[in-house]
Formats: structure tokens, sequence, C-alpha cells
């Protein structure tokens, strides 16, 4: 069951892939799409994007009994969040950052990090990027951080 989820999951983000390839160049990071790839994608597109990036969050974190919070805004209107991850993206220097580190700096805003602790990562995660890897995304804030 585990691998159809998986299995279930790639094949929707690569059907979205094909559909925006074939009229958009695909960038990477690493192996992840970054702001690049989310730019060229329309308005419906970016929602079957999130919608299938949720499904397949949600599914793997109750698999594997972990907290879904720092991951993902759920309970969110899709369409707000593409909005937030489009302003992500309209910094030059965001572009290259994988779309699942815009989701985490979105989510972490709203869950209550700190402002620094935010751009902290923000910097981490653009270093990254800059260099082609996919970044290890923090799971939670610092645990000396009080909210």
């Amino acid at each position: 069951m585990r691998r159809f989820v998986f299995l279930a999951a790639a094949c929707l983000l690569g059907t979205l892939r094909l559909a925006a390839q074939s009229e958009h160049r695909l960038d990477e990071t690493g192996v992840q799409s970054n702001g690049n790839y989310w730019n060229a994608l329309g308005v419906a597109e970016k929602a079957g994007y999130l919608a299938g990036y949720a499904d397949a969050l949600n599914e793997v974190c109750i698999r594997e009994k972990i907290t879904v919070a720092a991951r993902f805004p759920f309970g969110l209107r899709l369409g707000d969040i593409a909005k937030a991850l489009d302003r992500f993206y309209d910094t030059p220097e965001n572009v290259r950052i994988p779309i699942a580190g815009a989701l985490l700096i979105f989510n972490a805003r709203l869950v209550g990090w700190a402002e620094d602790t935010v751009q902290q990562v923000i910097v981490q995660l653009r270093v990254e990027a800059s260099v082609g890897m996919a970044p290890a995304v923090p799971a939670r804030a610092p645990q000396t951080e009080k909210q």
C-alpha cells in the first residue's frame, strides 16, 4: 500500500510536470521542482500541484505517524497558498528554492516561527539551492525558541 501511495503521488506530479514542460522550461534544484517551475504553471496547475502534494504528504505522515503541521498549511484554500508562493517567488533570489522549502517558509510564518528564524532558513535554502542541492528542510523551529 505504501508503494501505491508513492506511485500515485509521483504519477500525479509527473503528469503536472509534463503538462508544464510542453509549454515551459522545467527547472529543478536537485531533484525537486523550484520557483522557476512554479512560475511556469497556470492557476489550475498550481492548485493541482498543491492538492497532490498535500494528499501525498498527508498519506505519508499518517502511515509514518508523524506530524504534518510544519510541512503544509492544511485548512487554507489552495488558491491562497498558491498566491503566497507566487509572492515568495517574486523575489528573484528565491526562485531556485524548491517548492517544498517555499511551503515550509509560508507555513512557518503561519504557525508563529520568529521572523529571524524564518530568515535564517531562507538564507540556508538559498545557499543550498545555489549549489544545486535539494535542501534538508527543518521539520520544526529550533527548540530554544519560544513563541
